[in-house]
C-alpha cells in the first residue's frame, strides 16, 4: 500500500502520476505447494515452467496459474479504490522489451560482478569465470548446425568360421592344416621329444609378484 498512498498524495497535490504494478507472472514455478485444492503430484512436471505456463488449479475458471492467483489481488485492490497501471512480465519478456538490456548486462557481466563484490558481506569462493559471449555464441551455433547423431549399424552375426573381437570386426580362422596319409608298411615316424614344462615353483612366483603367469599357462598359475 505504500506506493498506493505516496501515488494519492502526490496526485492531490496536483501532479500526474502512474502508479505501475508488475506482476511476476514470468517466474518460474518452483515446486507443487500444498494444500492447494485442485492440485496434486502431476503438478510436478511443470516446474521450471513460467507460471502462466503452468495449468490453474482443477475447477479453476483461469487459464493460467498465474492468472488463478492474481485474481484475488486484483479484486483487492479495486476494492480499496487503488488506481494503478498493471504490467504483466509474460508480456514484456516475450516481446522483448528488456532483450538490448539484457544484452548489455551480459557483455559487461565482469564489470557489474565486480561493482557488486565490493559491497558483499558475505564472501563465497570465485567461480570459474564464463566464457566469453562470442564463444558461446559460437558454440551454441556449431551445436544448432551439426547434424543429428546416427545410431552405428549392428555387427553382422559371426558364422562358424569366424568370431567378433572385442571392438567389432571379425577375424577370420585360420585354415585347418592339409591331412596326409601314411602308405601301409612304412615306418612311423618317431614324434619329438616334449618340451619340459615350468614347475609349479616357477609358475607360482611369477604369479605373486606380477599377478599372473608368464609361462605357457594361460592364467596365473596357484600355489
Amino acid at each position: 500500500m505504500t506506493p498506493h498512498l505516496v501515488a494519492d498524495e502526490i496526485r492531490r497535490r496536483g501532479h500526474t502520476v502512474r502508479h505501475l504494478v508488475s506482476w511476476d507472472d514470468y517466474d518460474r514455478y518452483r515446486k507443487v505447494p500444498g494444500g492447494v485444492e485442485g492440485v496434486d503430484e502431476t503438478w510436478a512436471e511443470h516446474i521450471g515452467k513460467p507460471l502462466t505456463s503452468v495449468p490453474a488449479p482443477a475447477g479453476s475458471p483461469h487459464p493460467n496459474w498465474a492468472e488463478h492467483f492474481k485474481a484475488a489481488m486484483v479484486e483487492s485492490l479495486a476494492e480499496l479504490g487503488v488506481e494503478y497501471d498493471p504490467i504483466s512480465q509474460t508480456e514484456q519478456y516475450t516481446a522483448g522489451a528488456y532483450r538490448e538490456q539484457i544484452l548489455h548486462a551480459m557483455r559487461h557481466r565482469a564489470d557489474i560482478d565486480a561493482i557488486l563484490d565490493q559491497y558483499r558481506t558475505k564472501k563465497t569462493p570465485k567461480k570459474q569465470s564464463q566464457k566469453p559471449l562470442d564463444e558461446a555464441e559460437l558454440e551454441a551455433e556449431e551445436g544448432s548446425a551439426r547434424p543429428p547423431r546416427t545410431t552405428a549399424p549392428a555387427a553382422a552375426p559371426a558364422t562358424s568360421r569366424t568370431s567378433p573381437t572385442a571392438a567389432g570386426a571379425r577375424r577370420t580362422s585360420p585354415p585347418s592344416p592339409p591331412t596326409t596319409t601314411t602308405p601301409p608298411n612304412s615306418p612311423t615316424p618317431a614324434r619329438p621329444a616334449a618340451s619340459p614344462r615350468p614347475s609349479s615353483s616357477a609358475s607360482s612366483t611369477a604369479a605373486s609378484s606380477s599377478g599372473r603367469s608368464t609361462g605357457p599357462c594361460a592364467g596365473p598359475t596357484r600355489a
